[in-house]
C-alpha cells in the first residue's frame, strides 16, 4: 500500500486542511483494486490542488490488466482531472488522463479505463504498469477560490458499470405487424 500526499503551487495556493483518513466500515470486494484510505482536502488556490496516491509501497507498479474502470466517491463542485501515472511514460504531459465535473455534494462517480487519453498517443491505455494515480482539482476561474474536497473509496473495478448501466430498462413501444 503506498502513501496519499498533496502537491500544489505555492505562490497561488494555500493549504489549510490534508487529511488522510482510514474508514473503517469500508467493505471490500474481490472484483476491485482498492487504495486505501480516504481524502479530505481544503485549500485556497487560483489555480490548482494535486492529491497524488502511490498504488504500492515504494512507487512498484501495479499490473491492473484484469480491472475495467476507477469508481470513487467525492465532492467539490470544481473540475477533476484524473491522471494514471503509467512507469513507461516520461514526460507528465503523455501520460493518461480523464476529467470529472464534480458535484459541490458527495457523490460516486465511474471511469472506464479506455476514456484515459494521453496527448501524444491515441493508442488505449495499457495499464500494466500503472505506478501512481494523480487528482487534480482544477480550480479554472484564475482568482483565488476556496477548495473543499473529499476523495473517498477509491478503487479500480473489474466491474464494467457502463455496460451494466445500458442494461437499464429501455422505454420501448411495440406496434401489431
Amino acid at each position: 500500500d503506498g502513501t496519499w500526499t498533496v502537491d500544489y503551487n505555492k505562490s497561488t495556493t494555500v493549504l489549510s486542511s490534508f487529511n488522510v483518513v482510514n474508514d473503517s466500515k469500508r467493505a471490500y470486494t474481490a472484483d476491485e483494486y482498492p487504495l486505501f484510505r480516504n481524502v479530505e482536502l481544503k485549500a485556497n488556490s487560483s489555480d490548482f490542488v494535486s492529491v497524488v496516491k502511490l498504488l504500492r509501497g515504494g512507487g512498484a507498479a501495479a499490473d491492473l490488466n484484469a480491472f475495467k474502470g476507477l469508481k470513487f466517491s467525492a465532492s467539490g463542485g470544481y473540475n477533476l482531472h484524473v491522471t494514471l501515472i503509467k512507469n513507461g511514460i516520461v514526460d507528465y504531459r503523455s501520460q493518461y488522463a480523464a476529467d470529472v465535473q464534480l458535484e459541490l455534494g458527495q457523490q460516486d462517480y465511474y471511469i472506464a479505463l479506455d476514456k484515459f487519453t494521453s496527448a501524444s498517443n491515441s493508442a488505449k491505455i495499457d495499464p500494466k504498469d500503472i505506478t501512481s494515480i494523480v487528482f487534480t482539482v482544477e480550480v479554472g476561474t484564475g482568482r483565488n477560490s476556496p477548495i473543499s474536497t473529499t476523495l473517498s473509496n477509491v478503487a479500480f473495478t473489474k466491474e464494467d458499470l457502463n455496460y451494466l448501466s445500458s442494461l437499464e430498462a429501455k422505454e420501448l413501444a411495440v406496434y401489431p405487424n
